[in-house]
C-alpha cells in the first residue's frame, strides 16, 4: 500500500488556539455545520475521528476543524471552497485530485478556516480525519 503524507506542521495547544481564532468554532464544527455528511466514529479526552463520505456531486456546507490528519480512502476528485474571514461567498476555490491512502497533517490556522467541499469526481469520496484537541 503506498501512502502520500504531506506534513504542513502540526501546533501544540489545539484548545487555546480555536478560542483565539475569529471562527465561532462551537457553530462552524464540522459534526454540528454538516452532519448529514460527517459522522463521529471515535472520541476520547486526547482525539476524536470524524468519517466524511460525499457521492459525486454531493457538497459540505461550510465548516470548520480544528488540527489533526486526513486519511483519505478513495481516488477522487474534489473542489475546496475557502470561506476565510467569515464570508458567505468563498474567497478562493480549489479542485484538488486526491489518491486512496493519502494522509495529510494540518496545523490550527489552515485546519480551522471555514471551507466546504464538493465531490466533483465519479466515484465516493470518503476521508477519516483525527482531530486533536
Amino acid at each position: 500500500m503506498f501512502i502520500v503524507m504531506t506534513i504542513i506542521s502540526l501546533s501544540g495547544n489545539s484548545q487555546k488556539k480555536r478560542q483565539a481564532s475569529s471562527i465561532n468554532f462551537a457553530k462552524t464544527d464540522a459534526l454540528r455545520a454538516a452532519p448529514s455528511q460527517h459522522r463521529l466514529i471515535f472520541e476520547n479526552d486526547s482525539i476524536r475521528i470524524i468519517e466524511l463520505i460525499l457521492a459525486p456531486g454531493q457538497e459540505t456546507p461550510p465548516h470548520s476543524h480544528s488540527d489533526g490528519i486526513v486519511w483519505v480512502t478513495s481516488n477522487s476528485q474534489v473542489v475546496i471552497s475557502d470561506f476565510s474571514g467569515g464570508s458567505t461567498s468563498a474567497a478562493r476555490k480549489d479542485t484538488v485530485s486526491l489518491r486512496a491512502d493519502q494522509v495529510n497533517v494540518y496545523r490550527e490556522e489552515k485546519a480551522i478556516q471555514l471551507h466546504s467541499i464538493k465531490n466533483v469526481g465519479t466515484e465516493e469520496y470518503r476521508e477519516y480525519r483525527v482531530e486533536f484537541k
